[in-house]
């Protein structure tokens, strides 16, 4: 099994690599279409989350308020940049209750698996949910809809059933 995945997985990257005459291998390692090395691999993603955390760890109890990080990097630099990270917004706007919120939403899909072994799903969703939610925030709809995924009571009829 661990060959097949990893001859379909090649087949994947070879097809891809050919549909984009080369252009995702760049993109992976970090050169852009002329093949230059770029500065930052992150495209001042880095830096947004560096200023969050700055943020928060200035104002740590309630954070700087809603919207405010937007509002405070256009008076640093005079552009409007929207965070690309949903934890480090939260942390930043919102302080320790923006921490707090981030483990109740992570704990809350875990602690229901608990009483509902049968939505198998639960975990691909919930890590899905938050590697989505590191570099695209909440602005997608992807992310919403798979962590509400991990919230569904998946019930077996046939258990159900035999119970009656």
């Amino acid at each position: 099994m661990i060959v097949f995945i990893a001859l379909a997985f090649g087949a994947a990257w070879a097809y891809s690599s050919e549909q984009t005459n080369g252009l995702i291998i760049k993109r992976y390692s970090n050169q852009d279409a002329a093949g230059r090395v770029k500065e930052d691999q992150l495209t001042g993603r880095g830096e947004l989350a560096s200023e969050e955390i700055e943020t928060f760890l200035e104002y740590p109890i309630f954070g700087i308020g809603v919207g405010r990080n937007m509002e405070k990097r256009y008076e640093k630099t005079g552009e409007i940049v929207v965070s690309h990270n949903e934890i480090t917004r939260m942390i930043a706007e919102h302080g320790s209750l923006g921490i707090l919120c981030l483990v109740i939403l992570f704990l809350t899909p875990l602690v229901l698996y608990l009483d509902n072994k049968y939505n198998i799903y639960l975990l691909c969703f919930l890590t899905f949910w938050l590697l989505t939610i590191n570099h695209a925030a909440m602005r997608l709809a992807a992310p919403a809809f798979l962590y509400s995924l991990t919230l569904l009571k998946v019930v077996n009829h046939k258990e159900e059933l035999s119970k009656s």
